[in-house]
């Protein structure tokens, strides 16, 4: 427990610290004299209006609005179940095995699409 404990604190500084030590992108040059052009990043304004775009170009996108309420909804209270009905250790082993399975119908998914010829408009 103690050694879990010390490994994860271990992780989190270095989370923290190995950033600070990072060069800025700015300031960086390749080896072959080019500089490191950072990639822009889309602004929320951006966001809203290709979510507008997207809602005017194919109104069926409303209905998974419900779904990810519902997404959300579920994992919170199964959350707030399991710390109440479980210990912390089982909580914890319970999480990572939810999210090894998620990884891996992920992958799964992406390979059938991937393997069954879908067109990009029916994989999105």
């Amino acid at each position: 427990m103690i050694t879990a404990q010390a490994g994860i604190l271990v992780l989190t500084i270095l989370g923290v610290t190995v950033p600070l030590m990072m060069a800025d992108p700015d300031k960086m040059i390749r080896t072959d004299g080019t500089k490191v052009i950072m990639p822009r990043h889309p602004s929320w304004k951006s966001e809203f209006y290709g979510l507008w775009v997207a809602i005017m170009t194919d109104p069926m996108i409303l209905l998974l609005f419900p779904m990810f309420f519902a997404s959300n909804y579920f994992y919170t209270w199964r959350k707030s179940l399991l710390i109440y009905y479980l210990e912390c250790l089982t909580f914890g082993e319970q999480s990572s095995t939810t999210t090894t399975q998620h990884c891996l119908t992920s992958a799964r998914d992406r390979l059938i699409i991937s393997c069954t010829g879908f067109r990009r408009a029916l994989a999105a």
